[in-house]
């Protein structure tokens, strides 16, 4: 919200439903590429919040959660997980297998 308020400015309402109807788009584009990606039937759930909580509170009921790796492929080790899905692997109810690229 900082962030958005910083860029666009704080008293800009139709600019923020702008940004919301365009971060809407890109979310489902996302989702609708991944589940081609897949190449099976999959459910699409898209939420919003705290990235860790919500993919916590939405993996609750699951046996298995994968979690996919980007960033910098030289570092190894702790570090080379993101804090949010360090948070993930840490607290998942469930196994959590990570894919690395």
């Amino acid at each position: 919200m900082g962030a958005r308020h910083g860029l666009l400015g704080r008293h800009h309402p139709q600019q923020d439903t702008s940004v919301r109807r365009i971060s809407e788009a890109s979310a489902q584009q996302l989702l609708a590429d991944a589940r081609t990606l897949l190449g099976r039937d999959a459910t699409r759930l898209a939420r919003r919040g705290n990235v860790a909580r919500e993919v916590l509170s939405a993996a609750g009921g699951f046996d298995v959660l994968v979690c996919a790796r980007d960033g910098d492929r030289g570092q190894h080790g702790p570090h080379s997980l993101g804090p949010a899905t360090r948070q993930v692997v840490d607290h998942a109810a469930c196994a959590v297998l990570l894919v690395w690229p």
